[in-house]
């Protein structure tokens, strides 16, 4: 008698090989050792079975079994070939093929085999398929167990109406195929650099480029920065640079002080440790400053995080998305609202704004978008544990009002039990999909086949837009199929051709990720094999053009990848934008591109899915359009619209809010520099000088704050010369402490730093 593990959805940390050799075009896939070490004792109505995954498209051949007799004679009994049911059973409703017969002759231990070709069965590749037996009496026939570590969740049982994995090895069940239609590595349209690029690991990640040289670098697990060296290798740069967030887990990048300097916000999901603000002081040096700018944390373990200016001051705010009690599975922790006071300091507005007027759910992602076209930044919320979803609403005068269920994106309540049940959602993402001008949205939800009939599966919202920009489910018209463990999702236009496209991945050992290509009618296909992009156990995952050669390439883990994207044919421009009255990394600002009669839409992201982030740079494919008729830029939070015409193709282009659309570091050069500053003496006494050095003139004033946030002083805004200047900030009224100075050209923060008032 051998014994079964409950087939819960714990991840089983086991290793999976299904790799048979793909030289051949005949191939025997197994994953046995062929030694008979035991069997399952099954009744009638029981199941076994195998999974199996062609690496190729490939025709079925014959079927070939250990079997153990338990009754001494000869029997005939059935097998069946079953499809996917998403998860890791089989779809017992969906057989390939009718049942086949096959014979025992009574012998404890034999070998049988089973001809399949007269059956024609063809299956693409990457497509689960299983091999299994369901018992018609007690006494069949059964498969025999290897003595070998399992594959994971590769042989499954059925007892008593439950499904199990078969936990103390393999059924000894193989299958032989014919490859066909191979595609060879090198002409996949995505090339694997993972084990050449200098980055080996990683579950959740976030492109930005924090040093400003025109490269996307990478943040890995909130942990360690990754420097992007230009030549398609990244260094390790995180101790260089100073940040040390040892328990962090994710996180997104913003400047939130406006000084050009992207800054990040590190997400931690771990009792006794809080997030961490690190500030960003030169593009080469980071600050933990979090205790300095209010505080803005919480006890709670943290699995989404945002930034987005929300109340459209022009400095971006944060939203914590919180998850459930560590202590206690499926005890929610409430979500937080840290509104940021011109770049000085984080104030929490979570009463205030109207966040905790809802009870306090598992949240696991946020996005955010201006999808109601009405001028600020509306938040979704993914939450986890079967709980409804949160669109806040923002209403424009400082409340946000969750309404969700009124736009059809909460999920699906269905009463089971006396309780409402929705979905486990985990990572959540914004896009035009269908290129109509206005923001979907793919919802990434885990739901369990024994659940399935009070969970929601994953969902495609399609915004109706106006008046009411309310939202239906088309998923199964889309052709995106059901996958038990969806978990984050990544919009990206990768083959250049003007529709964009979606990857999703998918948790636990066993699950493979699915990359889908959009056909441009409102449905999408499968594309995984030919785009050479196969991982297993996904979670995060994020899009950057990280060599800027106007192609797309994808990070994904916790399997870790990394992918190059070959490119095409196809044109392409990318935009980067840059505020000036809206807050600097221009964080909710949205862009339209006319070309070749088509319209797109795009906006720049302050993190998405499950505290994972695509670049800031904006990309749009063009397909054969060597011009873009017209490009649109919506400022989010300065009502400012500018339009650029007639623009060539195959460009980086910088937009500077009010300034103009650039396509050269040259053309750049021109523009106001950030301040170089020193402060002299520091610690002070009497007095201080604050030092700096323009290229041009312009007019500039100071705040000084003490630790508190509060402004205890200010230096008049007025006109500088180019060359050296400096500013005198006196010590009367100040008591001994830190001091935070900002200097201002207008709103926009051109430097800030730290000031020490010894009496």
């Amino acid at each position: 008698m051998r014994f079964a593990f409950l087939l819960f959805s714990a991840v089983m940390l086991v290793a999976c090989s299904i790799e048979a050799s793909v030289l051949d075009s005949l191939v025997t896939l197994q994953y046995d050792d062929g030694s008979a070490s035991g069997y399952f004792d099954l009744e009638s109505g029981d199941i076994e079975a195998v999974r199996f995954t062609p690496l190729h498209p490939c025709s079925l051949l014959s079927i070939r079994l250990r079997i153990h007799s338990r009754t001494g004679r000869t029997q005939n009994f059935a097998l069946y070939i079953w499809a996917d049911n998403g998860g890791h059973q089989p779809d017992i409703s969906a057989p390939l093929a009718l049942p086949l017969v096959a014979h025992s002759s009574g012998a404890s231990s034999e070998w049988i085999d089973v001809d399949l070709r007269e059956l024609g069965i063809e299956l693409p590749a990457l497509t689960d398929f299983f091999v299994g037996h369901l018992l018609d009496t007690d006494d069949e026939p059964v498969f025999y167990v290897d003595g070998s570590e399992p594959t994971v969740y590769r042989s499954v049982l059925r007892m008593g109406g439950t499904w199990y994995v078969a936990g103390d090895g393999d059924f000894i069940a193989r299958c032989d195929v014919s490859y066909h239609s191979i595609i060879p590595d090198d002409a996949r349209w995505f090339e694997d650099i993972s084990e050449s690029c200098g980055l080996s690991f990683g579950s959740r990640f976030a492109w930005g480029d924090y040093n400003n040289d025109g490269f996307d670098d990478v943040m890995v697990n909130g942990s360690y920065l990754f420097r992007n060296n230009g030549d398609g290798t990244f260094s390790n740069v995180t101790s260089v640079v100073g940040l040390d967030s040892t328990y962090a887990s994710g996180g997104v990048w913003g400047d939130f002080d406006n000084d050009g300097f992207l800054d990040f916000y590190a997400k931690v999901n771990a009792s006794d440790y809080y997030d961490i603000l690190w500030k960003n002081i030169d593009g080469e040096h980071f600050s933990d400053v979090s205790m300095d700018y209010g505080c803005p944390f919480d006890s709670y373990p943290t699995e989404g995080v945002l930034w987005g200016d929300f109340n459209n001051n022009s400095f971006i705010d944060l939203y914590v998305a919180n998850y459930e009690r560590p202590d206690e599975m499926s005890v929610p922790t409430p979500d937080y609202l840290w509104l940021n006071v011109d770049g000085t300091h984080f104030i929490d507005a979570t009463d205030s704004c109207g966040i905790s007027s809802e009870p306090d759910e598992c949240g696991r992602g946020v996005c955010a978008a201006d999808f109601d076209f009405d001028g600020d930044l509306d938040i979704y919320v993914s939450n986890y544990r079967l709980n409804p979803n949160f669109l806040w609403l923002n209403s424009g005068d400082g409340i946000f009002i969750n309404s969700a269920e009124e736009h059809g994106i909460e999920g699906v309540p269905i009463l089971s039990g006396g309780h409402y049940y929705y979905g486990h959602t985990i990572g959540s993402e914004f896009a035009d999909f269908d290129n109509d001008g206005d923001f979907d949205l793919f919802c990434a939800n885990l739901a369990h086949p024994r659940f399935i009939d009070f969970s929601d599966k994953s969902m495609l919202y399609e915004n109706e837009g106006t008046p009411d920009f309310h939202f239906s489910d088309v998923r199964e018209d889309a052709g995106i199929l059901y996958q038990e463990t969806n978990s984050d999702v990544a919009w990206s236009d990768f083959d250049n051709d003007g529709y964009l496209d979606l990857f999703i991945t998918n948790v636990y050992v066993g699950r493979k990720s699915a990359l889908y290509r959009n056909n441009g009618d409102g449905t999408f296909t499968e594309v995984s094999y030919p785009a050479g992009v196969r991982v297993d156990n996904g979670w995060g995952c994020a899009w950057s053009d990280f060599d800027n050669d106007g192609f797309l390439d994808l990070v994904s883990g916790s399997e870790f990848h990394l992918y190059h994207n070959r490119g095409n044919s196809n044109h392409w421009i990318e935009v980067r934008l840059e505020g000036r009255d809206v807050n600097r990394s221009a964080i909710g600002s949205y862009v339209f591109v006319y070309s070749g009669g088509m319209r797109q839409l795009r906006q720049v992201e302050g993190g998405k899915g499950t505290s994972t982030q695509n670049s800031l740079r904006l990309h749009f494919g063009l397909g054969g359009a060597t011009v873009v008729d017209s490009l649109e830029i919506h400022w989010l939070g300065s009502e400012r619209v500018e339009k650029y015409y007639n623009i060539p193709a195959d460009v980086i282009y910088t937009a500077i809010e009010s300034e103009g659309l650039f396509s050269s570091i040259e053309e750049l050069a021109h523009l106001p520099k950030r301040l170089s500053t020193c402060v002299y003496p520091n610690p002070f006494n009497a007095g201080a000088y604050i030092g700096f050095e323009l290229m041009e003139p312009i007019s500039l004033s100071v705040e000084i704050y003490n630790s508190l946030g509060e402004m205890v002083r200010t230096v008049p805004e007025r006109f500088y010369p180019s060359g050296r200047n400096r500013i005198f900030v006196s010590n009367d009224g100040l008591s001994s402490g830190t001091y935070l100075y900002v200097i201002k050209d207008g709103k926009r923060v051109f430097s800030s730093g730290k000031m020490i008032h010894l009496k």
